[in-house]
């Protein structure tokens, strides 16, 4: 019961705060959303293993399996999808989703247009999944400690002690049916996700006008030498002393997409000779294979078209469309907007030693 009703909680306070004029309350409904769901589906993949019943798993998995599936929140999903607990769409729409909480929790984010978008998604998941976000996966402990009974949330009680023990099921599913009908409206998902979707697309060829303009007087490398990414891959810095320059803006993508993928595992080394090995390596090894090509272009014009289809779809298509284009959007969005970031910051430095600071 004590989890039946930190969900039921969370998801009250997130419906309290997402009908709020402060947009701060309604990035906080974001986070309190997530982490509702988020714990609601590893509870089901630690249920599967140990009730075989949950999701009816074919596989066997030894412990180090487990523990890597529970590692991360994207593995969870994955392995949720795989076994039919959410389908492929709600899994592409919350790694969306936790994306834009962690920009919230750990960035302090500030993008309303994307909290927004956020719960519209939230609320849909919430509405149409219910049996999933409520079912019982395991036993229902009986205690007399606080936050173990049925909780008063306007949608009524049994006036008998004893029904209000042995009816759990019909007490989680009453009072979920009550919240959920006091969800806002926070206007047409398919106006929101064409306006956001419209804006990616701007942003993607704002960055990419800007990286193909640039590059013509400055070397992608030397902007790279010059921040404290040299540090974490040297192997940048070494081409820069050597005078290299990316040869195309595919070789600048394919640059930003190397940092996007393996930064933080460059950071885990503390020596700069190891830092030096490390990435020289995983660089050639991350152009095996590509010979010089990004891999992530878009047909936009194709995009546009379908950008423009999501206002006149049904939600349900709507929400499914959402999802694909912002999956074929994502990296070149990533790439074009940190190597618009890279050489705007080196830009900035060059201007300031002009100036002499």
């Amino acid at each position: 019961m004590f989890v039946h009703n930190r969900f039921l909680i969370e998801l009250d306070n997130a419906i309290r705060l997402s009908k709020s004029v402060l947009p701060q309350e309604k990035q906080i409904a974001v986070i309190l959303f997530d982490h509702m769901i988020e714990i609601v589906l590893f509870n089901a993949v630690r249920a599967s293993f140990e009730w075989s019943g949950v999701l009816s798993i074919q596989e066997i998995l030894d412990a180090k399996s487990k523990k890597n599936i529970l590692h991360k929140y994207d593995s969870v999903i994955a392995f949720l999808k795989k076994h039919g607990y959410i389908n492929d769409n709600d899994q592409a729409l919350l790694s969306f989703t936790h994306g834009i909480r962690n920009e919230i929790y750990h960035r302090g984010s500030s993008e309303i247009e994307k909290t927004i978008l956020a719960l519209s998604i939230y609320f849909d998941f919430v509405k149409k999944n219910k049996a999933a976000l409520t079912k019982r996966n395991g036993l229902i402990a009986i205690s007399r400690e606080p936050g173990h009974h049925p909780i008063e949330f306007g949608q009524g009680l049994p006036k008998d002690p004893l029904e209000q023990i042995t009816g759990t099921e019909e007490y989680v599913s009453k009072t979920f049916d009550f919240l959920i009908n006091k969800l806002p409206e926070l206007g047409r998902f398919q106006d929101l996700a064409n306006q956001y979707c419209s804006n990616l697309v701007t942003e993607i060829e704002s960055n990419l006008g800007y990286v193909e303009q640039t590059r013509k007087t400055l070397s992608f490398y030397d902007a790279i030498a010059s921040s404290t990414l040299g540090d974490t891959a040297p192997v940048f810095r070494e081409l820069s002393r050597k005078g290299s320059k990316p040869k195309s803006i595919d070789s600048i993508l394919l640059t930003s997409e190397y940092f996007r993928n393996y930064e933080e595992i460059l950071e885990d080394y503390s020596s700069p000779q190891e830092r030096m090995s490390r990435s020289k390596t995983i660089l050639k090894q991350s152009r095996a294979g590509k010979r010089g090509k990004y891999p992530f272009w878009v047909k936009m014009q194709r995009i546009k078209e379908r950008i423009v289809k999501l206002r006149k779809d049904r939600i349900e298509i709507a929400i499914q469309n959402f999802g694909s284009i912002t999956s074929e959007l994502n990296a070149l969005h990533q790439d074009s907007t940190f190597a618009s970031w890279i050489f705007d910051g080196y830009e900035m430095e060059l201007f300031d030693r002009y100036r002499g600071k």
